[in-house]
């Protein structure tokens, strides 16, 4: 039984080393071909596909004015309100994101929603 706080890092360190520096497992094709695909190739092409600029508008008019602010610190109300001042902006900078298909670290917000088309 681990009783002081120091141990119990010791204990927790030993056990992670242990975990991330044991024997690779490898993973061969006919492992993955026993699970089943949920997502159609259909469903892919539409879910990664760039958006249109007026898909996005749509969204970022759906929105409800009044909640909280995003990670990036502005209400709905602010890109709604000015949408003839960054709405030209914030379309080719989503559109750049499904582009590159990576999030550069100033756009990455501490969590991320996937919602269907």
């Amino acid at each position: 039984m681990i009783m002081t706080f120091s141990r119990m890092q010791e204990a927790g360190v030993e056990y992670f080393r242990t975990l991330l520096t044991s024997q690779p497992i490898e993973i061969s094709d006919d492992m993955l071909t026993s699970i089943p695909s949920l997502v159609t190739h259909r469903e892919n092409s539409l879910i990664t596909a760039i958006p249109t600029g007026e898909e996005i508008k749509e969204v970022v008019f759906s929105m409800s004015r009044h909640r909280a602010p995003g990670p990036d610190g502005f209400p709905a109300d602010f890109y709604i309100s000015c949408w003839d001042i960054v709405g030209t902006d914030l379309i080719q900078a989503i559109k750049e994101i499904f582009r590159r298909k990576v999030f550069t670290r100033s756009w990455k917000p501490p969590s991320l929603h996937l919602y269907r088309r």
